[in-house]
């Protein structure tokens, strides 16, 4: 027969539950020897001079045979009841309870009697008293799971007193989220099952408490009556397991999930744990490292160096250093060791190892060095080469003398602004590629910046570097193909001698430049040895560059107009502002000899600004005098891309109460090669008001596509077909095709350089709506201007 199992309890805590003042308590075995008594029993064997006992039947009267026969029972029946006279004492008779019991030392018989009176079963018993001696929360429920005792420790815990908890379903005392978990513990526990488990309390002022509770059926004449239960205070070790868990999961994280190979090593060097990153950088399998010395992974050669380091880490200190391992398909791998001594009870137990590869960073590395001293886009080397390089030549190396020629691309940024800077970098590496393959084996080359590169020439004669340098521009003037288009540019090269032109990098390159300058100043594609007597035309151009400051400040600036005439009525249609620098020392410079330093330093905005306001006042000059016209304005690339030119043309023209409609701007085919921007900024301009011409059409790479969607008033043919009009029938077909094409797109034509009036009765016949040149005036200044608008006769 089963028999009632308290796993949870001891013979301890039997003795403290049932160790009562009014109750004799035995614990038996088998054969009815004592294997505990609680001190109320001791006492009152004592009182009753029973001073030498070890059985039951030292003390009442019970022979072999009852013996026998009341283990018969105990094996069938949970509990038996005896009465039997004492020993000592025959008037006096003893009724005990018996019950066979499993508790967590084993199967014990448990005997109870009433010291004075009565009779109580173990159930009752823990029903009636309070356990307030006991150090745990005892309380008793009955079958509804009301709450019908608890000792002053449960109330205690729970923060309540009796007759506030009294009567209370077990629920109250347990947070909702716990109530479906409790209520199936209790409901086990009414089926005879002892159970231990964990609840979240919920204390009377709503705090929460982490409790381990054990519930045991009360049970009586075999019917289970209710539950007691021990209830422990398990907070603070909840929380301890609770982080030790959270930092087991973070270990183990940390171990598994780690990109980096993590090794657990015994002292002696053996691997006893892995990660899956250990197995994918050696490329052995977790069974082939498991039990295995390192040894075999590392490169023979670094395999003492590391030995060392490794048992160095019995000092308890982390260690890293690099080494090198050999996998299993023989590749070498560098890799950055970490060793981390595990320490238990203050003694190194084992070795953590983490393990980095260093190969991609080791690659890495190698890239950013190479970039640091190589161009990007063209792979040659750059500055930072070029500076260390010549430290070399001059402080360290063999060279007696070198060249450094300093060459410059004479059209490139006319072809990065027509073409856009992706096919100009497609133009600088073709070019790059060229020079390589005219290098000699002492040579070196080197991309200085933007569209200049230098190259080293050393120990050479000056007729050597002269002819080879020659060459190197026949080379480069030879054309590259981009998208179908043959493009030809030409170099100028200029070159510095060490040590006759210069002792220091600085020196070298400034007279190379300087001779390259001079070069283009006078014949471009050409090569120029830098010497002391050379004109400084470099000087000529800062001194252009300083006086555009100051032409800036002091107003030196003019507008001279040229007229435009219609076609068909022959009246004058409008005019085009053509900018003049009126310096005090070098007069009247015309725009092709200051625009391109404009531009290059950023003066044409201010330039630009001071036009469009010079125009406007010209407009309201002339509508006093009763004359209408439209003006043209040129538009550099860089005043057209300029973030807020929309707003700083209307600001201008209502300042100055000008119709926009009165304003014609015009740009040129390679300022919209950006065609997404131009298209918004053209737009803008057009909601504005003002018309768009297309300069110098023809001359430029430009898309039909483009002209379509870009909101165009007018084209204006370039000069260079005008002038040869009448004799080059290339240059006439053209003119007629952009005529018919411009007419087709509903644009007016102008054409500019008509000369003569052979080329105004030609442009009549092809029907061009606009012509300018100086058959009919050259730019005029202001006061000329209106004499002749005064005077003029179609």
């Amino acid at each position: 027969m089963a028999f009632q199992t308290y796993p949870s309890l001891s013979r301890t805590d039997l003795l403290s539950l049932l160790d009562q003042a009014n109750l004799g308590l035995l614990i038996l075995r088998d054969d009815f020897s004592f294997v505990s008594l609680s001190e109320s029993t001791k006492q009152w064997f004592i009182d009753r001079d029973f001073l030498e006992v070890f059985k039951l039947s030292h003390i009442i009267k019970l022979d072999n045979v009852d013996c026998q026969n009341l283990l018969k029972k105990l094996d069938k029946e949970e509990q038996t009841k005896i009465n039997a006279p004492l020993l000592n004492d025959d008037d006096t008779t003893i009724m005990m309870q018996l019950e066979k019991i499993t508790i967590n030392e084993g199967d014990v018989i448990i005997g109870t009697w009433h010291l004075h009176h009565d009779v109580t079963t173990l159930t009752s018993l823990a029903k009636e008293t309070m356990f307030d001696e006991v150090s745990h929360g005892i309380f008793t429920l009955n079958k509804e799971g009301i709450l019908t005792h608890a000792n002053s420790h449960a109330l205690k815990l729970l923060k309540h007193a009796t007759d506030s908890s009294m009567g209370q379903h077990f629920l109250t005392f347990v947070t909702p989220e716990e109530h479906n978990k409790a209520t199936r513990a209790f409901n086990q526990m009414l089926h005879g099952t002892t159970t231990e488990l964990e609840l979240k309390g919920l204390t009377k002022d709503g705090d929460k408490k982490q409790l381990l509770i054990r519930g045991i059926p009360l049970i009586n004449d075999n019917v289970i009556r209710g539950v007691v239960g021990v209830l422990h205070d398990t907070t603070e070790t909840y929380q301890i397991k609770k982080q030790l868990k959270q930092s087991e999961i973070a270990y183990q994280s940390l171990f598994k999930a780690n990109a980096d190979a993590v090794i657990t090593f015994d002292l002696t060097g053996r691997c006893s744990a892995l990660n899956d990153a250990t197995v994918t950088l050696t490329g052995y399998t977790r069974d082939e490292l498991i039990g295995q010395t390192f040894h075999f992974l590392i490169k023979p050669d670094l395999l003492k160096e590391t030995l060392a380091y490794f048992k160095s880490i019995i000092t308890g200190d982390t260690i890293e250093y690099d080494t090198v391992i050999e996998t299993k398909t023989k590749v070498h791998k560098p890799i950055n060791v970490t060793l981390i001594p595990m320490i238990i009870d203050q003694k190194v137990q084992g070795i953590n190892c983490i393990a980095k590869d260093m190969s991609e960073k080791q690659r890495l590395d190698r890239e950013l060095h190479y970039f640091a001293y190589h161009d990007h886009l063209t792979g040659l080397k750059n500055q930072i080469s070029l500076t260390k390089d010549i430290d070399q030549l001059i402080h360290h190396g063999s060279t007696a003398t070198f060249a450094l020629l300093f060459v410059d691309l004479d059209r490139f940024k006319l072809i990065n602004d027509t073409l856009g800077h992706s096919k100009g970098d497609v133009l600088l590496k073709q070019i790059a590629d060229r020079i390589g393959s005219f290098m000699r084996k002492s040579l070196q080359s080197y991309r200085y910046g933007g569209d200049e590169f230098i190259i080293l020439y050393p120990n050479a004669s000056k007729l050597d570097i002269q002819l080879y340098a020659e060459g190197l521009i026949n080379v480069m003037s030879e054309p590259y193909m981009i998208d179908g288009i043959d493009i030809v540019n030409t170099p100028t090269i200029g070159i510095s001698l060490y040590p006759e032109d210069g002792k220091t990098v600085e020196h070298l390159v400034k007279r190379a430049d300087q001779a390259m300058y001079f070069a283009k100043n006078t014949e471009r594609g050409t090569v120029q040895f830098y010497q002391e007597n050379l004109p400084v035309q470099m000087k000529g151009i800062l001194e252009i560059e300083s006086g555009l400051r100051r032409a800036v400040e002091h107003n030196e600036f003019v507008l001279h107009y040229q007229p435009q005439i219609n076609t068909k009525s022959g009246s004058i249609y409008g005019l085009e502002a053509l900018i003049r620098w009126n310096s005090p020392k070098r007069g009247l410079i015309p725009p092709n000899v200051f625009i391109p330093v404009a531009e290059e330093t950023g003066l044409i905005i201010p330039i630009g600004e001071w036009v469009i306001k010079e125009v406007a006042q010209m407009i309201q000059k002339l509508k006093k005098l009763g004359i209408i016209l439209p003006i043209s304005i040129n538009l550099s690339i860089r005043q057209f891309y300029q973030r807020n030119l929309v707003e700083r043309i209307k600001t201008i023209l209502s300042t100055h109460d000008v119709d926009p409609k009165m304003i014609i701007l015009e740009i040129t085919e390679s300022m919209a090669t950006d065609a997404a921007t131009a298209l918004v900024i053209l737009k803008d301009l057009k909601t504005l008001g003002v018309k768009i011409a297309i300069d110098d059409f023809g001359t430029g790479y430009s898309s039909l596509n483009y002209l379509k969607q870009f909101p165009i008033d007018y084209l204006k043919i370039d000069q260079s077909f005008i002038s040869d009009i009448l004799d080059d029938q290339d240059d006439r077909d053209i003119t007629d095709s952009i005529i018919l094409l411009g007419h087709r797109l509903n644009l007016d034509l102008v054409a500019e350089g008509v000369e003569t009036k052979a080329h105004v009765e030609l442009l009549k016949i092809m029907h061009c709506d606009i012509l300018q040149g100086y058959y009919f005036s050259k730019p005029l200044p202001e006061d000329a201007l209106i004499h002749f608008l005064n005077t003029y006769q179609p």
